[in-house]
């Protein structure tokens, strides 16, 4: 697996934020009114920017009062940043991310964010937690979750990620404020193009292309798309495995 920073396309590199502007406004005032949600769930199609946005939020929150404040303006993280730089280097104690890759996340896993979250921060700050793809959770992960989110320290906020892949455990939903994002097609194809245009890419997709994804999902398999054009020689078998993968 590709480290953050090899991974051009990984949300973590996203240090502009297109096309949810508004979701990230609304947010903001709940935490400038201190009514931030300890469980906030958001909901909608896998690559439409919900984790992207969660993390900008969390950059805005822990930047206030630095040298470096997130860019309210355009919606973009200082890279001088500490958080952002501590994230990148996974020294930051009061982030954590959980994947739930291929249906493997475990017990094990829960076990490990509820030992780290036992006792506060030793900086006495919020810590916050993302947990991805909540969808394809098993039920012994879903209810060691919901130990963890039903009495949390007073420090502690999650926010889960539901890419509507498959249908979430109610009970997890019930626990949570949940926020519905989607995006009109003119909406999803002027974030596609503002992310070539930051990524530097040129592509000769088909238009038709757009119709079937969402802009992150869509970056990636043009990165792949372009880089099959450009070795007309690969094998079919290879060229295949790569667009499964």
């Amino acid at each position: 697996m590709k480290s953050i920073n090899e991974d051009i396309f990984n949300p973590f590199n996203s240090k502009k934020l297109f096309g949810l502007n508004s979701y990230f406004n609304d947010l903001v005032n709940l935490i400038e009114k201190n009514k931030f949600p300890k469980v906030l769930l958001l909901s909608g199609d896998k690559g439409i920017g919900k984790f992207t946005l969660s993390f900008h939020l969390i950059n805005y929150y822990f930047s206030i009062n630095t040298n470096h404040p997130y860019d309210t303006e355009n919606f973009s993280i200082n890279s001088n940043d500490k958080f952002y730089k501590n994230v990148l280097s996974n020294t930051q104690e009061n982030f954590f991310r959980l994947e739930n890759i291929n249906k493997k996340t475990s017990i094990e896993d829960i076990r490990e964010i509820k030992n780290k979250y036992n006792k506060p921060p030793l900086n006495n700050l919020p810590r916050f937690t993302i947990i991805d793809d909540v969808e394809l959770l098993n039920l012994n992960a879903v209810n060691s979750i919901l130990k963890l989110i039903e009495e949390p320290l007073k420090s502690d906020y999650f926010i889960l990620i539901f890419n509507k892949r498959e249908k979430i455990i109610e009970t997890l939903k019930s626990r949570s404020i949940e926020i519905k994002f989607f995006l009109s097609q003119k909406q999803k194809d002027i974030i596609y193009k503002n992310l070539l245009e930051t990524h530097k890419i040129s592509t000769n997709m088909p238009e038709n292309f757009k119709l079937f994804s969402t802009p992150g999902q869509l970056l990636r398999f043009t990165g792949i798309y372009e880089e099959i054009s450009n070795d007309i020689n690969s094998p079919l078998f290879d060229i295949a495995s790569i667009l499964l993968n």
